[in-house]
């Protein structure tokens, strides 16, 4: 199938960049992903990093790298990707005009592009791939005339309709922290495996460093893990271990500061204090596909209320209103209004508060962001907001068991139902639960907090008639109408 090993190349073509015997758990990892014979040595570092006692004997299907940062995993994917480009001739299996892809896929086209450099520099390193070269641009390049590599946002949409010999994907643990798109790991990666069906002996590569335990990778790690037999290979490995020449100094500072984080960062464990707040399936089916808006039915006596999730325009973040009302005891999102910055808070508030009015509102809660600034911007447009009493986490919690029994209304809002399951639940060592979305310059949950102060919101005001024991005994007591008096209703005082 290949014209020479992983082993060989690195042992020729790139012998300058792997002769370092640092690099030997990373040759017994390549040895392992292909099925090639281990030295003892190689055999003894198998076992530690994978659970498994037989090494295997022919090349897997998929190779999951959990690994710690600065473990030397970029270079190693980049490794695989050139060798797929370079040892192998897929002409057998392409249509007249068609080229084999190999997608470098990461969370953005940015983080990509750090595994694309090493490609490009492991190309440009050796004469004769550096002539193998065409076309090449910021985000791709052809090798050999039949091969093309090329960087992709994690998108399943954009990952369809081309043959992958091979797919490497860069931190896939931290794929679905994304807020800004409908991408679940999963569909990500099935969208990944049906590319490598045409292909035969084609892989599937994915690095990452750990995070929660939830999504693709620790659902890999669960069912894989130490199973002999499974053609899905776990590597499992502290920086330290793939990577010798780190500082021991350097790591043992790292636990001091933050020993959590650095167990998942440096130890390539996961986070067990970490959980998804809520399933996508569990949000969608609460949505009503296609309804985008509900219209105001103040004829019909609805009554609505609204949250507020403010921001000063400014930052990063969105200010977003969203409506509600009760409907058969089921709170229902009637609207929901983001608007992102940059912005001048006075022309949206002005803007929310005509949607209000349009709902007949008159009175809102907010987040307790910008204090004072928030009630008397609203109060200008005749709208009282209220600061919740209670934090988002408590906001959450509480909106959870709604959101399980599927006994709310939300609109078909992409960015909502994203928020919604990209939240976190973060277990502290007190033990009490705090949710909030992943960290990262990249997420949000302005929607999120919108819709489910909204939700609870109806449930809130409707408070139980409480009837006195004197005022049951007034009723008892009062004087009945003979039956034959017809009924007039009793006006109130200002009645004519």
């Amino acid at each position: 199938m290949f014209q020479f090993t992983i082993l060989e190349a690195m042992d020729g073509v790139f012998h300058e960049m792997f002769a370092d015997p640092s690099w030997m758990a990373w040759r017994a990892l390549c040895a392992a992903a292909f099925g090639l014979p281990m030295t003892p040595e190689m055999l003894e570092v198998y076992r530690t990093c994978t659970g498994r006692q037989d090494a295997p004997t022919t090349p897997v299907k998929e190779l999951f790298l959990i690994c710690g940062r600065r473990a030397g995993k970029s270079r190693i994917l980049a490794l695989i990707a050139v060798y797929f480009a370079i040892a192998r001739d897929y002409a057998a299996y392409l249509g007249p005009g068609e080229l084999a892809v190999i997608p470098v896929v990461a969370s953005d086209t940015d983080q990509a592009k750090v595994i694309f450099r090493y490609i490009l520099g492991m190309l440009d390193s050796v004469p004769g791939l550096s002539s193998a070269k065409s076309n090449e641009t910021q985000d791709s390049v052809i090798v050999n005339g039949q091969v093309k590599i090329e960087i992709h946002a994690a998108s399943y949409r954009g990952l369809r309709g081309s043959s992958y010999p091979l797919c490497v994907v860069d931190e896939l643990a931290h794929l679905r922290t994304s807020d800004y798109s409908a991408n679940p790991d999963r569909e990500i990666v099935k969208a990944i495996r049906g590319g490598l069906l045409n292909i035969p002996g084609s892989m599937l590569w994915g690095g990452s460093t750990p995070y929660a335990e939830m999504g693709v990778l620790w659902d890999m790690h669960k069912r894989h893990y130490g199973q002999d037999n499974s053609r899905t290979l776990i590597w499992k490995s502290p920086s330290w271990a793939m990577n010798p020449t780190l500082d021991p100094s350097e790591i043992k500072e790292a636990y001091d500061q933050d020993p959590e984080g650095a167990a998942s960062e440096l130890g390539a464990e996961f986070r067990s204090g970490l959980a998804a707040f809520v399933s996508r399936e569990v949000v969608e089916a609460c949505v009503e596909p296609g309804c985008y808006e509900r219209a105001p039915a103040l004829s019909a006596g609805k009554r609505y209320m609204a949250f507020l999730d403010a921001a000063g325009g400014s930052g990063s973040d969105s200010m977003v209103v969203c409506v509600s009302h009760m409907e058969d005891g089921i709170p229902v999102i009637d609207a929901i209004r983001e608007r992102k910055p940059q912005f001048r808070p006075s022309d949206v508030v002005a803007e929310f508060a005509d949607l209000l009015h349009t709902y007949g509102v008159r009175s809102a809660q907010s987040d307790k962001w910008g204090g004072s600034w928030v009630i008397e911007a609203f109060a200008q447009h005749k709208i009282t907001v209220t600061p919740s009493a209670k934090p988002k986490s408590d906001l959450y919690r509480e909106a959870l068991p709604m959101l399980n029994q599927g006994a709310c209304a939300l609109l078909d809002h992409p960015r909502t139902i994203a928020q919604l399951c990209s939240l976190e639940r973060r277990t502290a060592r007190g033990g009490r639960d705090s949710i909030d979305h992943p960290p990262g310059a990249g997420s949000h949950d302005d929607c999120a907090n919108a819709t489910v102060g909204a939700l609870l919101m109806p449930a809130s005001v409707r408070k139980p008639i409480v009837i006195s024991d004197a005022t049951l005994e007034r009723i008892r007591t009062m004087p009945r109408r003979p039956a034959s008096t017809p009924f007039r209703p009793r006006l109130g005082f200002n009645a004519r």
